[in-house]
């Protein structure tokens, strides 16, 4: 009979029945409203008066919501305020929230509508929003959730039977003073379903938190992350059960059961399974920072925790856990470096912090053609001891790319075998020394190993070699390659303890050989890093640390400047560089002295030495050293050897420029067998001597002290015996190429007259008062080396005697090359043997 009615007639009743049930339903609901608001308010206030022990607020106007929660009646209220448990010392925490153990700008109440109408007041359902709950526990560890009294008779026609209990969007905080706990996270989304019945709430409960930290005793255990938990509880008294439930913490689950009694004897028997456990999940709970978009984890395992007995008895509690992590894998996802078949198997047991104990037995993992082998153990968790055994064939080049080092390059290879033990507690994230302080012994063997820094101007290439570490470190025959510089490095570090606890220096004691060193490789390197010619300032030799080296170098080249067989003992700490015993060889000579080299106040360098040449080739001297940048006289001029003592002071500023007002000298020198050739200066003399004896004038040996002191060298009155003549010389050249100088010259009766008949005003004012019936001629070469003149002395030539007649020259004093060196406090003096020099230069080294 149905199949022939109108299908639209069919969509229109069932319309109409819809619309006239809603029309009831709100009809219903609002009769409710009119009806029952103020007996829903008396029931709220009576019902909590005679069952909270603490005060509740609220708003007095509530709405009633129709359609939310329907058939059922939902209520509305604002402001929902309740305060903190009575039984518990609100003043131990100092912040304001201590009072308040939930807020909530709204809070939902549904009630079956049915019994109301027969007034029966039943509460099924609570939800709150956008709140803040405190859940606190005092010194005493007394917490403010106690609010709730015991359970009475009272209350005619009024019963709760919750089903649900919605928390969502809302504030978390957990704080215990006594046991150092800090929890901070919000509940996306809680939800309790179960009953409260004498005393007993039991149910079921699912939650989602977003935790922002979680810290015991200022360590973190979780940090921005997602806790999810769904348990099947009872919790009454004193007694609290879990008898199902899941656990998940980021990437890791876990299934959770046991039971835990609170009061004066607590116990606890928990259980505790996590089937997938693998690097993945480990990496997500460990409260360290890995950034997620550098790395990719995966691989298997599982782990087993019971813990057993009461906690205040820790002889009779139990704890045992095992774990396993198999064939997992760590990989950087911008260069797919791998760190791969990683295997950990290890137990956990203790009762306390105290007698807490991990023992890693294996522990095994590859990266590229490295392998790592080895077992580690940690003990009390208050001390955090450990000790670790470890065997590694180290790929650097692969660690490198796996840990992502762009401003670092590795290659080669370390095969070692070392162990370590100490305590974790005070290492900090970044401190290698805190580290590297728990290594007691060890044993390195580089292999072809390459460094590279772009912070650093020098590259170590082909290191291979062995460094043994026991008490102190025995460096045994390692190559390397310094900025091409090919150097053999033995020798021992010691007071390596005490310099990583910060009480002493680090003293290194080494010896150092190389068969050719060109200094240029290293500025160069400088310059090429720097992008520009000034390069980037040194600041100094690495703190806490007092290198002593001795030095034997069979080549040493610094542009055109070459020397053999050069030795040196090196002292370096800090901003000083100390250098004694030194000696450079050449072909036909060699130079022995000291010097100190220190970085000064704004980022420049001083040099101050004492040097003793000894038959060193004149020309070579110039040549090498570019005629010392200037034009007037030449390597092309000189010939013979100098010898004698220099002392020298100067500094240089950040990108290695010297500062020639700094420059202060005094040398006394001694040129033997030397010759002038072709010097254009002695060639202008002609119109007074025979221009044939100019040309290539030889003497026996020259002697004088030469004064460098702002920006001026001096010269003092001289004698030179040579081939063409006898002549005494003094003057000053300063450092812009100005110089002035002053000649007597000396002349045999036949040159005197040959220049006499080319001359004859000289006449007028020559000279001959010696025994010997010689002549003298005062002359002034004076300007430019590209604007010079040669000219009789006129004034001179009336003052003329047996006396010296010097030029007033400024002269560098002693001070001008002290040195005063600060003794390193936890290192014995010694100091060199002081060599008294008339000079003032004194360097003192104190080690």
């Amino acid at each position: 009979m149905n199949s022939w009615i109108p299908a639209r007639f069919s969509v229109k009743y069932v319309a109409a029945l819809a619309l006239l049930i809603a029309a009831v339903a709100f009809t219903g609901s609002a009769l409710i409203s009119m009806s029952y608001e103020k007996t829903i308010v008396r029931y709220l206030k009576g019902y909590l008066e005679e069952h909270l022990t603490t005060r509740l607020s609220m708003d007095e106007n509530i709405r009633f919501r129709f359609l939310r929660g329907f058939p059922n009646t939902t209520v509305e209220i604002k402001n929902v305020l309740l305060l903190s448990g009575a039984d518990f010392a609100r003043k131990d925490f100092k912040a304001s929230y201590s009072d308040t153990l939930l807020f909530a700008p709204s809070a939902y109440l549904r009630f079956n509508p049915f019994k109301m109408l027969r007034k029966e007041y039943e509460l099924k359902k609570i939800e709150i929003s956008h709140g803040t709950i405190n859940i606190l526990f005092d010194n005493k560890n007394n917490n403010n959730l106690k609010i709730w009294k015991s359970e009475n008779k009272g209350s005619a026609g009024y019963s709760i039977n919750l089903k649900n209990i919605i928390i969502s969007d809302s504030r978390v905080r957990v704080y215990s003073l006594k046991n150092r706990i800090n929890f901070e996270g919000q509940s996306v989304r809680t939800i309790f379903r179960g009953s409260l019945s004498s005393g007993v709430l039991s149910g079921e409960t699912k939650s989602h938190f977003r935790i922002k930290r979680f810290t015991h005793k200022e360590k973190n255990l979780a940090l921005n992350s997602n806790l999810q938990l769904a348990i099947d509880m009872i919790y009454g008294g004193s007694r609290f059960r879990v008898t199902k439930g899941t656990l998940q913490l980021n990437k890791a689950s876990a299934i959770i059961s046991g039971e835990y009694i609170a009061g004066k004897n607590s116990e606890v028997d928990l259980k505790l399974i996590m089937t997938q456990f693998g690097l993945n999940e480990l990496m997500s709970v460990l409260p360290i920072k890995v950034k997620s978009d550098k790395y990719e984890f995966d691989g298997t395992g599982n782990l087993q925790l019971m813990i057993k007995g009461p906690l205040a008895n820790t002889d009779r509690l139990v704890i045992t856990s095992s774990f396993v992590l198999r064939d997992c894998h760590a990989r950087n996802k911008s260069n797919r470096a791998t760190l791969s078949d990683l295997t950990i198997r290890g137990i956990i047991s203790g009762t306390n912090a105290k007698n807490f104990h991990l023992n890693v037995d294996t522990f095994h993992a590859r990266l590229g053609k490295g392998n790592f082998d080895g077992r580690i153990s940690i003990n009390n968790l208050n001390s955090l001891l450990f000790k670790a055994d470890i065997k590694a064939y180290t790929d650097l080049r692969e660690l490198s790319n796996f840990t992502g080092l762009d401003s670092i390059e590795l290659a080669g290879n370390v095969n070692c075998n070392f162990y370590a033990s100490g305590s974790l507690k005070g290492i900090s994230d970044n401190s290698l020394k805190d580290l590297l302080q728990t290594l007691k012994n060890g044993r390195f063997d580089f292999n072809n190993v390459t460094f590279k820094s772009a912070n650093l101007p020098f590259a170590a290439e082909k290191i291979t070699g062995r460094a043994t570490w026991n008490e102190f470190i025995t460096i045994d025959s390692i190559s390397l390659k310094l900025n091409e510089t090919e150097l053999l490095v033995n020798g021992e570090v010691k007071n390596l303890q005490s310099y990583l606890t910060g009480n002493g220096l680090l003293k290194p004691d080494l010896f150092i050989t190389s068969d050719k060193w060109d200094i240029t490789k290293y500025l160069n390197n400088r310059q090429n890093n720097s992008g520009n010619t000034t390069g980037q300032a040194i600041t100094g030799f690495p703190e806490d640390i007092y290198l002593k080296a001795r030095l034997h170098i069979k080549r040493f080249t610094a542009g055109k400047f070459e020397a053999t067989d050069v030795s040196a003992n090196l002292s370096a700490i800090e901003d000083s560089v100390f250098l004694d015993q030194l000696k450079l060889g050449f072909p036909d000579g060699s130079i022995t002295g000291i010097a100190l080299l220190k970085m000064e106040p704004g980022r420049e360098y001083s040099v101050t030495c004492r040097a003793e040449p000894d038959r060193i080739n004149i020309r070579q001297l110039f040549y090498v050293f570019n005629n010392f940048t200037q034009s007037f006289i030449q390597d092309k001029n000189l010939k013979g050897e100098l010898g004698g003592v220099i002392n020298f002071y100067a500094r240089w500023d950040s990108s290695f420029k010297i500062i020639p007002a700094t420059v202060k000298a005094k040398g006394d020198i001694q040129i033997t067998n030397g010759e002038l050739v072709q010097f254009e200066p002695m060639l202008k003399l002609s119109k007074y001597i025979d221009v044939d004896e100019l040309k290539h004038i030889r003497f026996k040996t020259l002697k004088n002290s030469i004064f460098i002191s702002d920006r001026l060298v001096s010269i003092p009155e001289m004698n030179i015996n040579s081939s063409a003549f006898n002549i005494s010389v003094s003057g000053q050249h300063s450092f812009d190429n100005i110089f002035d100088y002053r000649m007597r010259v000396l002349l045999s009766e036949v040159l005197f007259n040959k220049a006499r008949k080319k001359k004859q005003e000289l006449n007028e004012f020559y000279v001959a008062e010696t025994s010997a019936d010689q002549t003298t001629i005062p002359l002034i070469i004076a300007g430019t080396p590209q604007d010079f003149d040669v000219k009789f002395d006129r004034k001179k030539a009336f003052s003329l005697s047996r006396h010296r007649n010097n030029i007033n020259q400024p002269k560098p004093n002693g001070a001008n090359f002290k040195v005063e060196w600060e003794e390193p406090k936890d290192v014995p003096v010694e100091r060199p043997d002081r060599t008294d020099d008339p000079s003032g230069v004194v360097i003192e080294w104190e080690e």
